[in-house]
C-alpha cells in the first residue's frame, strides 16, 4: 500500500482535515491515516490545539469506507483503543516511541484483529529484537516500518530494510522522513511491503511534519510515479534482445521521409 499520513498536519481544524481527506481520496493513494497521540502529548500547550472531535473521526471513517481507500490509525493512546475500534479501521500503526510499550501493543493484539505496523524510527537492532521476541507468537500480524527520525539524507539507510527482513523474518515497510523527496522513489528499489509518507496542505508552512511531507497539490503525480516505477526493476535476468531503440529511430526516420 501507498499510505498518506495526515498525522497532526490538520492542525486541529476540521475544515482543513476535510481538505486533506478530499484530495487524498481523489488521488490514487491506497490508504490514509490519522494520528491519535497520548494524553501527555496534548497536555503540552504547544500541542493542545492539535485535536479533532470524536464526531469528526466518525465522519472521516464513513467517508473513507465509501471510497476505495483503506483507513489506518496511528495510535499512542491506549485508552482510545475501544473508540478507534468503533471506527472500523483497516490497520493500526504504532509510533516508534512505543515499540516497547507492550501494554499498548498487547492491547492492540488482544482487542483487535487488524494488521499492526510498528515504526522502528528510534531503535537499534537490539531494541527491535526485544520487541520481536515479545510479539513473536503473533508475528503474522506485524510489519516493521523502517524510518529514521531525521531529515538528513545520509541517515536514511535504505539498506537497513533487507537487513531487518533477514533478522526478523517480518515484512518491512518504508516510512519517509527525509527532506529530499526523491528518496521516496529510491526506496522502491528495496521492495518495501508498504510506503508511508506525510502530506501537507497549503495553509501554512508550520505543520508538525513539514519538511518531509508531500504537498497535497503534488500528491497525485507522486503516487502515480510510485505505482509505475517498480516496473523498471523487472526480473533478475539478462537475455538477448532486439535493439528496440534503433527500431524506433528507423521508424521515425521513415515517417519523416514519407
Amino acid at each position: 500500500m501507498i499510505i498518506c499520513e495526515i498525522g497532526l498536519n490538520h492542525l486541529g481544524d476540521c475544515d482543513y482535515a476535510d481538505e486533506y481527506l478530499t484530495q487524498i481520496l481523489d488521488s490514487p493513494a491506497d490508504a490514509v491515516t490519522f494520528q491519535l497521540r497520548e494524553k501527555a502529548f496534548y497536555a503540552d500547550p504547544a500541542y493542545a490545539q492539535l485535536t479533532l472531535p470524536q464526531a469528526y473521526y466518525k465522519e472521516a471513517s464513513r467517508r473513507i469506507r465509501k471510497s476505495d481507500a483503506k483507513f489506518g490509525v496511528a495510535l499512542a493512546d491506549e485508552e482510545a483503543m475501544d473508540f478507534c475500534e468503533g471506527l472500523a479501521p483497516d490497520f493500526y500503526k504504532v509510533l516508534s516511541q512505543d515499540i516497547t510499550n507492550f501494554s499498548l501493543i498487547d492491547g492492540l493484539v488482544r482487542k483487535t484483529d487488524k494488521p499492526l505496523f510498528v515504526s522502528t524510527g528510534m531503535s537499534n537492532l537490539d531494541e527491535i529484537g526485544v520487541f520481536f521476541q515479545h510479539i513473536r507468537p503473533h508475528g503474522e500480524r506485524f510489519t516493521l516500518i523502517h524510518t529514521q527520525l531525521t531529515q538528513d539524507l545520509e541517515s536514511v539507510h535504505l539498506r537497513a530494510m533487507p537487513l531487518l527482513s533477514r533478522e526478523f523474518s517480518l515484512p518491512v515497510a518504508y516510512g519517509h522522513h527525509c527532506d529530499n523527496l526523491k528518496v521516496l522513489y529510491l526506496s522502491l528499489a528495496f521492495s518495501p511491503s508498504d510506503v508511508f509518507f506525510y502530506v501537507k496542505g497549503g495553509r501554512t508552512s508550520a505543520h508538525l511534519d513539514e519538511g518531509h511531507a508531500i504537498a497535497l497539490e503534488d500528491l497525485a503525480e507522486v503516487v502515480n510515479s510510485m505505482k509505475i516505477l517498480p516496473a523498471s526493476m523487472g526480473q533478475e535476468v539478462k537475455v538477448k534482445m532486439d535493439n528496440e531503440i534503433e527500431k524506433g529511430r528507423e521508424a521515425m526516420a521513415d515517417k519523416a521521409d514519407g
